[in-house]
């Protein structure tokens, strides 16, 4: 079966910034034209988490909306950074290769 594929779409980083303070990724993602896989997977975070947060099933944690930010609102692929970059902008601890 052919899977659909969104095209994603062009928006204006004041329009992105707007969508973000409403703090609803769904309506986020769904402007942008993304399916949920390619919105959350950058992230590091599956389709059904994301779903997740998305139907409000699990609260989004400050981590991820720095990351939500900085990948979808201002435009930094979060995939070419460090960990180190990473870790003090989202005031996460690593150990091991595993959030703690």
């Amino acid at each position: 079966m052919a899977r659909n594929k969104t095209e994603r779409k062009y928006l204006p980083i004041e329009t992105r910034r707007e969508l973000f303070k409403l703090k609803r990724v769904n309506t986020l993602r769904t402007r942008l034209g993304l399916t949920q896989r390619d919105f959350w997977n950058p992230l590091g975070i599956t389709q059904s988490g994301g779903s997740r947060y998305e139907n409000d099933v699990r609260g989004v944690p400050e981590a991820v909306w720095s990351l939500l930010r900085l990948q979808w609102v201002e435009g930094v692929d979060i995939f070419l950074l460090k960990r180190t970059d990473v870790t003090p902008i989202c005031r996460i601890s690593f150990e091991g290769g595993r959030h703690v």
